[in-house]
């Protein structure tokens, strides 16, 4: 099966999605679908245009409504978080498959509308929550789901990035909440939000704090420009299980970054590091790890498919375009074969942690507030 696909958007993650597409064919994957590149949709068509055409692209187009006109069978939207909505509501009129990069929009109130519209169609989608696909994640999905730790009783959550720490770091759309929908807590929390419920099922209530440390930040012409989006978030979850965790994601915490996932239950635990992506980490009543075994995995398929298409150590473009293109590959096959793989996330995930994060503003805008998931 040919796939004609479309990209709007050119910045730094479309070109991690590309090159992890340019160099697919190496893999020898045995895959039953081949990637035509077929069109992109970019705002600066000059300055984009002859890189686009050296990538591979077929055509350039300079407007997302051209791009839908164009013989494409899937939009992969690349474009900052603003226009999400509004392209993923063109696309669907379009009767395009629709993979998105997170967020699914800026507020729930756009993801609902998502929601509304994608109801009754059989339009394969897909939103890129890309760590559901380190193979760590997903040994610990099928461990989870064996209940080889038992009962969950918590889990401590954190991811931490420092770039922001920096006060000479200019103002961007990523620090306006009008055109990000939010700071750390959007950024990077929405990543730990899916995983959370990957892995320990959906959150009933919640309470949050959020921080902004860096008020302020220059134009690019030298003015001084407000920061209206959190630096900081922390959120205390408690899930339908039984279970509860702590959430913290930050922009402004040098010296250990990256994601760290501790699950704590009855009769062991389970530790997830990004900077082991191809491991987990168990243990039982002893302070010593055990290893995971064939056994304790048997039966998920969401594991067992991974693991056929992960990189090898030979083959690896590093943990980021790796796991943006299984992801992709992912979505692919959802399309060539009628149906989802199994754990893959779509738009209902990115609905479902749309309504954590508003949540999550809502309890800390009111000092802490415990909010219920509706």
């Amino acid at each position: 099966m040919n796939i004609n696909y479309s990209l709007s958007g050119l910045g730094g993650i479309a070109k991690t999605h590309l090159m992890g597409l340019k160099n697919l064919a190496m893999l020898e994957l045995g895959l039953d679908f081949k990637i035509n590149l077929s069109t992109l949709a970019t705002s600066h068509p000059q300055e984009k245009g002859e890189l686009a055409r050296e990538i591979g692209f077929d055509r350039v187009v300079d407007d997302f409504d051209k791009l839908l006109k164009a013989d494409v069978d899937l939009v992969d939207l690349c474009t900052p978080n603003f226009l999400h909505a509004e392209e993923t509501l063109k696309a669907l009129a379009a009767d395009k498959h629709i993979y998105c990069e997170k967020p699914l929009a800026l507020n729930l109130e756009e993801a609902e509308t998502i929601m509304e519209q994608l109801e009754g169609k059989d339009f394969k989608n897909q939103i890129a929550f890309v760590y559901r696909f380190a193979p760590a994640v997903a040994y610990a999905h099928a461990l989870l789901k064996n209940k080889i730790i038992g009962e969950v009783q918590f889990a401590k959550i954190e991811y931490y990035h420092s770039r922001y720490l920096n006060p000479e770091v200019p103002i961007s759309w990523r620090l306006k909440k009008d055109s990000s929908g939010g700071g750390a807590l959007v950024d990077l929390g929405s990543h730990m939000i899916d995983l959370s419920r990957f892995l320990l099922g959906e959150v009933e209530s919640l309470s949050a704090w959020t921080k902004t440390f860096v008020n302020s930040r220059k134009t690019a012409a030298g003015k001084s420009k407000k920061v209206d989006v959190d630096d900081w978030a922390m959120l205390m979850l408690d899930f339908a299980s039984g279970a509860r965790g702590t959430l913290e994601a930050s922009r402004v915490s040098p010296g250990n970054e990256g994601f760290r996932f501790h699950i704590f239950g009855d009769q062991g635990a389970i530790y997830i590091d990004s900077d082991q992506e191809d491991k987990v980490q168990l243990f039982d009543q002893t302070p010593e790890e055990i290893r995971v075994t064939e056994e304790m995995v048997a039966g998920d398929q969401f594991l067992d498919r991974l693991l056929e298409l992960y990189p090898g150590s030979k083959s690896t473009q590093g943990m980021m375009i790796d796991l943006h293109l299984v992801s992709l590959i992912f979505f692919f096959e959802s399309i060539a074969k009628g149906k989802a793989n199994p754990g893959v996330p779509t738009f209902e995930d990115g609905y479902e942690t749309q309504k954590i994060i508003e949540a999550a503003y809502q309890s800390a805008e009111a000092d802490a507030k415990n909010i219920e998931i509706k």
